[in-house]
């Protein structure tokens, strides 16, 4: 798992789901990827709602990790 001190840490419900979004932070230019960690379980579908909170919730790690709006 990545250093808490060099990564963005997100946890949300998603419908009955938690999600814990972990971003790297690594640098301008540097590739990384982000992992999502699913309780109880991951889900095999989300509604077009699930889907949006998800969506949302990633794009808010996004932009903090990149320091963009």
């Amino acid at each position: 798992m990545t250093d808490d001190r060099r990564a963005i840490r997100r946890t949300f419900r998603v419908g009955r789901f938690t999600c814990e979004l972990t971003i790297p932070l690594l640098g301008p230019g540097v590739v990384a990827m982000a992992s999502a960690e699913w309780s109880p379980s991951v889900p095999e579908r989300l509604s077009s709602s699930e889907r949006a909170t998800y969506e949302a919730e990633f794009a808010r790690a996004l932009a903090q990790a990149t320091g963009k709006p």
